[in-house]
């Protein structure tokens, strides 16, 4: 009788803990749908921590990853689901993709041919295995017009971007970190988007103002 009982608690536990992951991604998939790519990530996370084998949870909590650009995090997952049976062709292309953003181009190369596997006469395809191949024809410091590119230290901002020359320095948009849910953006988690201005200093240094 002990045994009976302990084989239906066993039973009972791992229905209730699928239940839970399935639970969390329907959760996921509603905010992903809404593009509240931050508030996806954390239930696909729970779904994940709850059935690391579910593929819809991983599948999702890697493409959530690469959308809020954060390539490190949406390397580590893809590597898992493309390993993964039910892993689908195209989990190989954003898996070279975030290769590439993270400088591993012979891991890239890897990826991007697998992928081409499925997709032959792909000139896109092509070209980023050739990129892969070739990582010093873009990993550089220099623009097409042969500008050097020095990056300007913004402390404070999760991310900067849009630059436009105005009144001798620089306008442009930017997101800092917010701390609890008051003026957040659902869709990454940081500040909502605004403007800023940023001036040459006496010593030719860029600061924000």
């Amino acid at each position: 009788m002990k045994k009976t009982y302990s084989i239906f608690l066993l039973g009972l536990g791992l229905i209730l803990g699928g239940c839970g992951a399935n639970y969390y991604v329907k959760q996921g998939n509603k905010k992903f749908d809404a593009f509240a790519y931050a508030d996806a990530v954390t239930h696909y996370s729970k779904a994940a921590a709850k059935k690391p084998d579910l593929y819809s949870a991983k599948k999702k909590l890697a493409d959530s990853y690469r959308l809020l650009n954060k390539p490190v995090e949406a390397e580590a997952n893809y590597r898992e689901v493309v390993a993964m049976p039910e892993s689908e062709p195209v989990n190989q292309f954003f898996f070279g993709k975030m290769l590439m953003q993270n400088k591993k181009y012979d891991e890239a190369k890897k990826a991007f041919e697998e992928y081409a596997k499925s997709v032959p006469n792909d000139p896109v395809v092509a070209e980023l295995i050739d990129a892969a191949a070739h990582p010093e024809k873009f990993d550089s410091k220099l623009d097409t017009c042969a500008y050097k590119l020095t990056q300007i230290d913004a402390p404070g901002f999760v991310n900067a971007m849009g630059a436009s020359p105005y009144n001798f320095g620089y306008a442009f948009s930017g997101e800092t970190a917010v701390e609890g849910k008051k003026g957040r953006d659902p869709y990454n988690g940081n500040s909502f988007i605004d403007l800023y201005f940023i001036k040459k200093d006496k010593e030719s240094l860029l600061s924000i103002v």
